[in-house]
């Protein structure tokens, strides 16, 4: 912008008129083949015998132009060079996530085969209580199933863009709530579960749908990873407007 550039230089030189040292640069188009250029000015005060007045200041000019870009090619390379950096950390972490999840799907088949077998050739032989022990892994495992599932869509979703976040006003203590009593009849039998809270509502401004996920793997983790019979504890409380 000439106006721009006018106003800069102008400025420029009323501090070396006030007696500093000034270096500037500035882009112009070149008069003959109207291409942008930059240039670097340096400006250099000269003062009277008593040096109390500047009476005339020395300029010289250089042609920066290849050092602009040079300096515009070596940004856009750190940006590629950062950007493939990304891609490769995310493609990395996808690949242990799919491995993971591959391997995480074998365990819940498995035992669901064992259960079905047991069931199928000594359903006689159980007790009642032994029936509906194995009934009740089956729940569970189908439950880690529809998880993983859950997970591996989401993934896909996020990664390809095509999920729309949707935030809405939610009250956390029904969405807790709403999960815990699913999963009391299903992975959480043999569990006591349980919510602890001073609060009727909590609410907040999120994606309902996401949230119930995520909040629902860490209950069902809870619950795979405590002894049968004991307690799963949800708390929920707000400390300086921030739900934890």
């Amino acid at each position: 912008n000439i106006s721009d550039n006018l106003k800069l230089m102008m400025e420029d030189v009323t501090e070396t008129i006030n007696g500093r040292h000034s270096v500037s640069e500035y882009r112009i188009i070149n008069q003959k083949d109207n291409l942008p250029r930059w240039i670097r000015v340096n400006r250099y005060p000269i003062w009277n015998d008593d040096h109390t007045r500047v009476i005339r200041f020395l300029g010289a000019v250089k042609n920066i132009t290849l050092e602009k870009e040079a300096e515009a090619i070596t940004r856009e390379a750190d940006e590629l060079r950062r950007d493939l950096e990304r891609e490769k950390e995310l493609h990395e972490l996808r690949s242990r996530f799919v491995s993971m999840v591959t391997h995480e799907f074998r365990n819940p088949l498995a035992a669901i085969q064992i259960s079905v077998s047991i069931l199928d050739k000594y359903n006689e032989r159980l007790t009642l209580d032994k029936r509906q022990e194995k009934y009740a892994n089956i729940y569970f495992q189908i439950q880690r199933l529809t998880d993983l599932l859950e997970d591996l869509l989401g993934v896909g979703e996020l990664e390809s863009q095509a999920y729309n976040l949707h935030p809405q006003r939610v009250n956390m203590i029904e969405v807790i709530q709403d999960l815990l009593r699913e999963y009391r009849d299903t992975i959480g039998r043999q569990h006591h579960l349980e919510l602890i809270t001073a609060h009727n509502r909590v609410n907040t401004y999120v994606d309902n749908k996401l949230m119930t996920r995520a909040l629902g793997n860490i209950i069902s983790n809870a619950i795979k990873y405590s002894p049968a019979g004991s307690t799963v504890t949800c708390k929920v409380k707000l400390r300086d407007k921030h739900i934890e």
